[in-house]
């Protein structure tokens, strides 16, 4: 018997892959996408068919996934669970924009015309996107409340509402994408660090963060991106209610809900998002005195190499202070260990070393 390909094609294609709310967070982000552009076609009068269709690609998409959790939260018996999926559901709306602003930023921080072209681009169009997501859920908003399809200069107030939303929504992502860029931007050259012997002093005599200090700051800047997030989300839905066809809703108990379900949803993605800013953040202060160490080194080997053989004169090298609260943590434990080795046993562990890595002392010279 043989088989009909085209009607097993056809059903391959009406079958809907089963998702878990994290893998339903692209299909759901994108068709948010779709609907703004639509939206966008539909106030300029200019037909979308191609649009369209990839919106119901997603939509079809995001179909597999069934919720467990239809509940409100305050009805909730398991309210981690509830958060777990809404927060899994809705990560792209955080992820997309800050890993956008921070490739964006990473870009233009380059020395070379074309990446700052790019860059500036990418964080154009990572804003753009963030509008017409935040457009498709203004329209979603607005329609749920007047219970109708919207009319084409509903359509248009939508839009307007969009860009005090989008301006609200991109706040806590550009922090984040800031914080992360800056590690590596701040990695490479002087990052950051201004090269002048005030400066470099002022960096090199100031001792180096704990590791408790270092915790204490990331965690009060993720603590910081988190409160930005919620409350901005919070006040996100309330605007698009106030702007609705029912603007008394924002003072209902079901409007409070919606606030308030936002601003736990978001507000600890963001924060979670941000932890490598935070952690940047953390180290600041520790990479910018190694940073100022490095250079320092730098500027001593070259007053040495320029200083005249015959010359008497005391060379004017930069003091870098060494030590607790100076060297990190693991090299002065280092140091401290073959010390202690030494005084015990009269070797010298960096003697070993020497005889092993002889063959690289020449380059070593050459470099010192």
């Amino acid at each position: 018997m043989a088989l009909n390909w085209d009607r097993y094609r056809e059903a391959e294609e009406d079958r809907v892959k089963k998702l878990s709310a994290l893998q339903a967070s692209t299909p759901q982000y994108l068709s948010l996408q779709g609907k703004g552009l639509e939206a966008a076609g539909d106030i300029l009068g200019i037909s979308t068919p191609n649009v369209e269709k990839f919106r119901q690609k997603q939509e079809k998409a995001l179909s597999g996934f069934v919720p467990k959790h239809r509940e409100r939260l305050l009805e909730s018996e398991e309210p981690f669970e509830w958060w777990k999926e809404k927060a899994s559901l809705n990560s792209m709306n955080t992820v997309a924009p800050m890993l956008g602003f921070a490739v964006g930023n990473v870009l233009k921080a380059m020395p070379w015309g074309a990446a700052k072209l790019l860059g500036t681009g990418i964080n154009y169009v990572t804003y753009a996107s963030t509008y017409n997501a935040n457009f498709a859920d203004t329209l979603d908003e607005h329609a749920q409340i007047a219970g109708r399809e919207l009319s084409s200069p509903e359509k248009a107030k939508a839009a307007v509402v969009a860009s005090l939303v989008t301006y609200l929504d991109v706040l806590a992502p550009i922090k984040g994408a800031k914080a992360t860029s800056n590690i590596l931007v701040k990695s490479f050259g002087s990052g950051g660090v201004k090269a002048t012997r005030k400066n470099l002093n002022k960096l090199l005599h100031k001792e180096r963060d704990s590791l408790l200090k270092q915790v204490k700051k990331g965690s009060a800047f993720a603590g910081k991106v988190t409160g930005v997030e919620a409350a901005t989300e919070g006040t996100q839905k309330a605007l698009q209610m106030l702007t609705s066809v029912n603007p008394s809703k924002v003072a209902s108990f079901e409007g409070l809900q919606d606030i308030v379900e936002e601003a736990v949803i978001a507000g600890p993605v963001a924060g979670m998002v941000s932890t490598p800013g935070a952690i940047g953040v953390g180290r600041e202060a520790n990479r910018d005195k190694g940073t100022a160490q490095r250079l320092a080194q730098g500027i001593n080997r070259q007053i040495a190499r320029e200083a005249s053989p015959e010359s008497s004169e005391e060379l004017d090298f930069i003091d870098i202070p060494e030590g607790k609260g100076h060297t990190p943590y693991l090299t002065q434990l280092g140091a401290d260990t073959r010390t202690k080795i030494k005084e015990l046993t009269g070797f010298d562990p960096k003697t070993a070393g020497r005889i092993i890595f002889k063959p690289l002392t020449p380059v070593i010279e050459e470099r010192d």
